[in-house]
């Protein structure tokens, strides 16, 4: 989280980073304003495997969060980064992909 901060910031944008929990514990640890009604949804792990409970937060939010388009993502301890029919699965070394997509909010 402190490093998608950071890089906004270090870009002159105003952080536009969310956390999402409901009373179940369903979560997605980051929500990043990327638009009208758009984010990237980041799931973070700390682990060097991404396994199929990793994408539960993502499957749920995305299908109650009908009225937002939400781009799932997976960043984890690992070096390589996948693409899988759930979310791009990032490396959190290379977090240049997550950050693209973003939405310009620059600092007045």
């Amino acid at each position: 989280m402190t490093e998608l901060i950071k890089s906004q910031t270090h870009r002159g944008e105003k952080p536009s980073i969310y956390f999402i929990r409901d009373k179940q514990g369903h979560e997605i640890d980051a929500l990043i304003e990327t638009g009208p009604n758009t984010f990237q949804a980041a799931e973070i792990k700390s682990g060097m495997t991404v396994t199929s409970e990793s994408f539960s937060g993502l499957k749920y939010w995305g299908s109650q969060l009908t009225e937002y388009k939400l781009h799932p993502w997976i960043v984890y301890g690992g070096e390589t980064k996948q693409e899988r029919e759930a979310a791009t699965v990032l490396p959190w070394r290379d977090l240049e992909p997550l950050l693209e997509r973003r939405l310009s909010r620059k600092v007045d």
